[in-house]
């Protein structure tokens, strides 16, 4: 009898789901949109978001005209959060953000987004990726205090032309970060079968735990603290002159100079 009731519960939440379902209509139409300030971003639609540096806040969408009358204009706390306030589908949406900071991009489910030459005035940047969409970041403007970098799921975070002080990338599940550029301290957690590469991030301290299946890659010219608990690998390269390791497990540090 439970399991006649389970059924028809969720035979009714079927319907009632594809009955408030509305599709795209129209021609696809680029539109310039109003928004309070905002210095962070909150992503979760189905589309492709741009963000690029300049002296003053623009956002244009291109998409049909009932999904851009159903876009979200709210900003929390300095973070605008861009979904669809209805239930549309089969639709095209591209953002194109121009602002002069950004400090946080998010991403939930599977949205791209692409930031070229962020600018920070407080040195910060903190990206968090949760399902599988993917954050790309090129040429960061200036000397960052702290970068930080976290994937849940299977999404991908990359992160081109870093100078930090403090970097910080985490992975949980299948998700990869990639990295280039140069820190003076790189924190690296992986838990799953995850990855954070590559060597062409070099860093003086580098704290690395990798737990599960997954890999850790860097350079490192100072001090290297590596664990590997399980069938995970770390690799480096570079030549640190105090070195702490430690392997329970299958898996392996090693470096490959």
């Amino acid at each position: 009898m439970r399991n006649l009731i389970n059924f028809v519960l969720f035979a009714l939440l079927t319907v009632f789901t594809f009955a408030c379902q509305e599709k795209a209509e129209g021609p696809v139409l680029n539109q310039e949109i109003s928004v309070d300030y905002f210095n962070g971003i909150e992503v979760s639609v189905v589309g492709h978001v741009i963000v690029e540096h300049g002296t003053e806040q623009k956002v244009t969408v291109t998409s049909q005209q009932n999904v851009i009358n159903a876009l979200s204009l709210e900003v929390v706390g300095g973070k605008w959060k861009i979904k669809l306030n209805r239930n549309i589908v089969d639709y095209d949406f591209t953002l194109h953000i121009t602002t002069p900071e950004i400090e946080k991009v998010d991403v939930s489910g599977s949205a791209n987004v692409t930031v070229i030459r962020p600018h920070s005035p407080k040195g910060i940047f903190e990206s968090n990726i949760t399902g599988s969409g993917n954050v790309e970041v090129a040429e960061m403007n200036g000397i960052y205090t702290q970068v930080s970098v976290n994937v849940s799921g299977s999404g991908t975070a990359t992160i081109d032309d870093i100078v930090v002080r403090n970097l910080y990338a985490n992975v949980s599940g299948s998700g990869k970060v990639m990295l280039s550029g140069m820190s003076s301290n790189f924190t690296a957690r992986v838990s799953g079968s995850g990855s954070i590469s590559d060597f062409d991030l070099v860093s003086s301290d580098v704290d690395a735990d990798c737990s599960g299946a997954g890999s850790i890659s860097f350079t490192c010219i100072e001090k290297l603290k590596a664990r590997v608990s399980g069938s995970g690998n770390i690799f480096y390269k570079g030549n640190p002159v105090d070195i702490d390791t430690a392997v329970e497990g299958s898996g392996k540090i090693e470096k490959v100079n």
